[in-house]
């Protein structure tokens, strides 16, 4: 179950990328099957939480998810 939910939110991540975009409206997303409580990573070294989803990652930010994007390899 939870395989699926980071794979759905990786497909959507991706996708968003895939259009140029950099960040969605949480509740969008949610509507489209995002789940916020599943992730495979989180940085908390920062001022704000960076989440990852495999190698997409991205900031919740209120009602915005943004600064989605791509990890460089080796990081």
């Amino acid at each position: 179950m939870t395989l699926r939910r980071l794979d759905l939110n990786h497909l959507l991540l991706g996708n968003l990328l895939a259009e140029g975009k950099d960040s969605a409206s949480r509740e969008d997303l949610i509507v489209l099957g995002f789940s916020t409580g599943v992730f495979t990573g989180c940085d908390i070294s920062g001022k704000d939480k960076v989440y990852s989803c495999f190698d997409i990652s991205y900031r919740l930010s209120g009602r915005w998810i943004c600064d989605i994007h791509r990890c460089q390899a080796g990081r």
